[in-house]
């Protein structure tokens, strides 16, 4: 069950699916699997159904969440064989179609699928953002991973590419600062060294960026800002199992969080004015190595202090 919760902690909206083992080819073997993405104004339910190959994309508004206003299904042939919801921004939706970097656009009310193509070839991007007309994608070339402007009629144009081989290894979009795009690079990635932050008001081309070198980080666990957020100004990344680190966009200074005895982090989630929101997990039990979220820590940023890490 997805359930969806206002900051306030109040329950707005769940989803439950049906999730039965067994062969594809078994009448008893259906397999449905539920994914939930949320954007400014609603949120989009994705069912894939393994016997019927069928995937049921639904999109509600915030304003009446218990009554979905439109409903879609799509073939896995149309999703070329994939069906991992990234990102919706209202009734268009982004869904992955391959591990190694593909994405299907779907528009919900024209009932139509896009998918970007750089010729004959599916378009190595990956990681959408949403942004104004289109999204910020994850652009994976030969040797180098880079930033590209997807529209919505499936056409990109490179945004950030980074000098040498350095690679871009994480970013972000801050919606309070007008979409501004807020990024690291980093020596190689997996894990990531050598981890700087940048940022730039909202572009969709290489030649309208404004690249500003914002601070170079310590990241131990190499995560190289994979799953950062910005917002009001700030950037929170993880920087290790148990640390992450919030940083002021205006001038790089930081703060250090550490996580509560015998957690870890998972995923930085929100940050505003008032608090820090990091998902939380316990430490996966051996042999495993999987850590599940399974609680959220809030932090209001008074408790914080005076920023403990210089910028540089």
């Amino acid at each position: 069950m997805d359930i969806v919760y206002s900051l306030d902690g109040a329950a707005r909206v769940g989803y439950a699916g049906d999730y039965r083992r067994g062969a594809d080819t078994d009448a008893g073997g259906q397999r449905c699997l539920g994914l939930l993405s949320g954007g400014d104004d609603g949120y989009v339910e994705m069912h894939s159904l393994s016997r019927e190959r069928l995937n049921l994309a639904t999109y509600g508004s915030w304003a009446n969440p218990g009554n979905p206003a439109v409903s879609r299904a799509f073939t896995d042939a149309e999703l070329n064989q994939g069906a991992g919801v990234q990102r919706n921004d209202g009734t268009t939706v982004y869904v992955t179609t391959q591990i190694t970097g593909g994405l299907a656009l779907l528009d919900l009310p024209s009932n139509t699928v896009t998918i970007p193509r750089d010729g004959a070839q599916i378009a190595a991007i990956e990681a959408a953002r949403p942004v104004k007309d289109g999204a910020v994608v994850f652009r994976l070339g030969p040797t180098q991973i880079m930033l590209d402007y997807l529209r919505k009629d499936g056409t990109t144009t490179r945004l950030v590419t980074p000098p040498g081989t350095r690679q871009v290894s994480g970013f972000a979009i801050d919606r309070s600062q007008n979409e501004s795009l807020v990024w690291v690079e980093a020596d190689e990635i997996q894990p990531a060294t050598n981890t700087v932050l940048f940022t730039s008001p909202a572009a969709t081309s290489a030649a309208a960026l404004v690249r500003r070198r914002v601070t170079a980080f310590d990241d131990p666990g190499g995560g190289g800002g994979g799953r950062m957020i910005a917002n009001g100004g700030f950037a929170l990344l993880l920087t290790g199992k148990a640390t992450a680190l919030l940083v002021r966009l205006a001038d790089g200074a930081g703060w250090t969080i550490h996580a509560e005895p015998d957690t870890v982090f998972v995923k930085a989630m929100w940050v505003d004015e008032q608090d820090v929101w990091i998902a939380t997990g316990i430490r996966p039990y051996f042999p495993s190595e999987i850590t599940y979220e399974d609680g959220i820590i809030r932090l209001a940023r008074t408790s914080l202090g005076a920023p403990d890490v210089a910028p540089k």
